[in-house]
């Protein structure tokens, strides 16, 4: 699967539209139970809970992996994506000079083969 531009930019969006800061997992409150909960150290500026903690999802509800999986994707989209654009970048690049060297690539290319295939001997020039 090749991600377009477009949907590259509205994963980008979204990402950028969470709820800011780190996010991170804590283990529940109560020392029996598997769960965990993905938190932010963004504290929410609007009341009933300002001041407090932005919980991204609330204990009880995610196993230690999954909430450790949505924890990291605050960090690892846009990594990805930085990376995911560098690499296309690259890519262009190295399109453009193939395009410009074209010609003289398809006769190394021809040589190369018909070395391999035991014709050392009509490669020689």
């Amino acid at each position: 699967m090749s991600l377009t531009p477009e949907q590259i930019l509205d994963i980008e969006k979204r990402a950028e539209a969470a709820t800011p800061g780190n996010w991170r997992t804590e283990e529940c409150h109560s020392p029996a139970c598997w769960c965990r909960m993905v938190i932010s150290d963004h504290r929410i500026t609007e009341p009933p809970f300002k001041g407090e903690f932005a919980t991204i999802a609330p204990s009880g509800s995610l196993t230690k992996d999954d909430a450790e999986f949505i924890a990291s994707c605050k960090q690892d989209i846009p990594a990805l994506i930085a990376d995911l654009r560098a690499a296309r970048e690259l890519l262009d690049e190295a399109e453009g000079v193939i395009a410009q060297y074209a010609p003289g690539f398809d006769v190394l290319l021809d040589k190369l083969e018909a070395f391999l295939r035991g014709g050392a001997d009509e490669t020689a020039e």
